[in-house]
């Protein structure tokens, strides 16, 4: 009895010491995660909307398909990228459609007088390797730049306006579908943002 009371304490004391540990870490190296985000986030913006110098983010409330299908409304961080003279060259903001595994992250450029998709960039997945995460290659993202939203976005193996990755149909399409959709909802939330300030 007493020696487990004795194991006990020390792996109380050995949690409670790796705990700790770890909280520390966490803390000590969060400032250079953000300043590592903050970087990459700026990267990004200037893959998807060349010509930027400089952002200024702007939260719009927009509505989109949710898991299951559902519509929700959802806060979105939209990015007025300018270039060196102050001059609006596109927006940038984070679209998360629903993949095959998981959500997929992706930056989306776009130019709101064009209604265009400037470029795209994805930022995180966790599709199926060897396959889903092929969505991520120049190959496919390349599709969307110049793509006009009057288009249908429809990713299938031919015939379509976007060539789908072999066998990653289902990833390809929530990209198509995520672009399309986050953008259209993005320029009408940004337009009535914007007409709403004259």
């Amino acid at each position: 009895m007493r020696e487990q009371a004795r194991v006990v304490i020390v792996l109380t004391l050995v949690s409670l010491v790796a705990g700790a540990a770890l909280a520390y870490t966490y803390e000590a190296t969060l400032p250079r995660i953000r300043a590592n985000e903050a970087e990459a986030r700026q990267e990004a913006l200037k893959d998807v909307v060349p010509g930027t110098a400089r952002f200024t983010p702007l939260t719009v409330k927009v509505q989109l398909t949710g898991a299951g299908g559902k519509p929700e409304a959802r806060q979105v961080e939209v990015y007025q990228c300018l270039d060196a003279s102050g001059n609006l060259v596109g927006l940038a903001y984070i679209a998360e459609p629903v993949g095959f595994a998981d959500t997929i992250r992706l930056m989306v450029g776009l130019d709101p007088a064009a209604r265009r998709i400037l470029a795209i960039r994805v930022l995180d997945l966790k599709e199926t390797p060897g396959l889903g995460v092929k969505v991520r290659e120049e190959k496919f993202t390349g599709q969307f730049k110049g793509k006009n939203l009057a288009d249908p976005f429809v990713a299938a193996r031919a015939g379509s306006d976007l060539q789908a990755v072999t066998g990653a149909t289902i990833s390809s399409k929530a990209v198509a579908r995520g672009v399309k959709e986050s953008a259209e909802a993005v320029l009408a939330a940004y337009a009535q943002e914007e007409g709403g300030r004259t």
